[in-house]
């Protein structure tokens, strides 16, 4: 009988014999023949019940070279035991986070030859405890820091020349000294420091301990999944000059928020001024705050007047005198708009210092596209911009307004970069707020593009 590979042969007999019968400590072959033609290299796996054999399995296992029989032989029994629950301990896993240039971007090839100069090729193993630079050490070094408790928190400093213990440094000239941070946050620990507290008062009033102490902690981390973040890592600008961008997707729109900046192109930015979902019709009043705006204010509105081409609309607006209504004398672009119907105020920004004035109005039609064509909605002059660029739109179920990158499921060429700072910190240079990493999510500092995802590492 020839028993192959892995492949477990169950012999079913009945056996009147006592165990104490067997000495276990003689080779098996003396006791055994009569199962194959030699099982020296085989596992004998006895199940018993009372005092009676009742199955027998044996395993092929490949023979151990004779010296490691030699050394096995010298090793102490103590020595033998801690070996054998070395190999079966089960095996655990980590989260790690890994920070590499995307292979699609072009900005790999360009500054290739500076990450080979410095040996930077721009990829990081990032673990709750430090930032692993991929290298000729690395694998050391991971197997060091994986094995150590994570921490409540920690924060990875990002730039040009990053202060602190842990930093990734890259080697952009349009990255700042201390461009952003990764933060690694426990989120787990809230939760588990509600509980400890909410066990505690229970036990303090009632005399017993709370009943969610006795969930298994599978259950907890189902609760925690469906209410809380489920990534441990973030993402935040130090208020940089150039700033960091989160790439929009072309499947899911991005909510739009009064404030927020969009980056189209190099040297392209859209500023969201206002944004408002009020719903409702435009009356009289605000028709002529309209008016105002597209001849004093040169301002260009799209969803409301495409009869602007047509001599009526022209000559009406031609003859609009701001003073002889009472809403229109004060009425300015710079100043905060308070109209009863959803808009959207923004700029078009060129880094020549042009501004083009854009008032959104869903009142004709709710779907508007940004881009270089010149049937686009709002058209912007940049080359490094596609025809259809990117698209705003608007929900007159809920009032919301959304941006989405390309047109028909289609990307643009230079994609559509949601910024992590607001007008109002990039202007004054201070902290974003954090913003979650999501496996496969896109962020561009300086002029390079990475990519992050997470690996799940197994390890004894």
């Amino acid at each position: 009988m020839n028993i192959e590979g892995e492949k477990a042969v169950e012999f079913a007999f009945n056996c009147n014999g006592d165990l104490d019968d067997l000495d276990f400590r003689e080779p098996l072959h003396s006791q055994y023949d009569t199962f194959g033609d030699s099982i020296d290299n085989t596992q004998l796996l006895i199940d018993t019940e009372s005092d009676s054999i009742k199955a027998l399995k044996i395993r092929h296992i490949e023979a151990p070279p004779l010296q490691t029989r030699q050394q096995d032989a010298e090793m102490s029994l103590e020595a033998q035991i801690e070996e054998r629950n070395r190999n079966n301990a089960p095996k655990k896993t980590k989260t790690v986070l890994v920070m590499e240039l995307d292979p699609d971007s072009a900005a790999r090839e360009k500054f290739q030859e500076t990450c080979l100069l410095y040996l930077n090729l721009y990829k990081f193993f990032i673990l709750p405890t430090a930032a692993i630079e991929c290298g000729k050490n690395s694998e050391k070094l991971m197997d060091i820091e994986i094995r150590k408790k994570n921490p409540h928190e920690q924060t990875f400093e990002i730039g040009s020349n990053p202060q602190g213990s842990s930093q990734i440094r890259l080697y952009d000239q349009f990255v700042s000294p201390s461009q952003a941070k990764i933060v690694y946050k426990d989120f787990y620990l809230p939760y588990f420091t509600f509980l400890l507290c909410l066990n505690k008062t229970c036990f303090s009033r009632y005399n017993r301990t709370s009943l969610s102490k006795k969930l298994p902690s599978e259950i907890h981390r189902l609760i925690l999944d469906f209410v809380g973040p489920r990534t441990p890592f973030f993402i935040e600008d130090n208020g940089s000059q150039e700033g960091t961008f989160e790439l929009v997707s072309s499947r899911k729109p991005a909510k739009l928020f009064s404030g927020q900046e969009i980056q189209i192109s190099p040297d392209t930015r859209i500023a969201f001024l206002q944004v408002s979902s009020r719903g409702g019709g435009i009356d009289d009043k605000t028709h002529n705050k309209i008016k105002k705006l597209i001849k004093y204010d040169h301002v260009w509105v799209a969803g409301y007047g495409c009869a602007a081409n047509g001599d009526g609309w022209c000559n009406e607006i031609r003859n609009f005198n701001k003073d002889h209504y009472e809403e229109t004398r004060d009425f300015q672009w710079n100043s905060d708009f308070d109209l009863p119907v959803s808009f959207l105020k923004m700029e078009v920004r060129t880094k020549a210092g042009k501004i083009q004035r854009v008032l959104i109005l869903p009142h004709e039609k709710i779907n508007f596209i940004v881009g270089r064509d010149n049937d686009a909605d709002v058209r912007v002059a940049s080359v490094h911009c596609s025809r259809n660029h990117c698209a705003i739109n608007y929900s007159n179920q809920t009032h919301k307004w959304t941006i989405i990158d390309g047109f028909g499921g289609k990307s643009s060429l230079a994609g559509t970069w949601n910024s992590l700072q607001t007008i109002k910190e990039r202007k004054e240079k201070i902290k974003s707020k954090p913003v979650p990493i999501t496996d496969g999510s896109l962020f561009k500092l300086g002029a390079n593009y990475f990519r992050f995802s997470y690996k799940k590492i197994r390890y004894c």
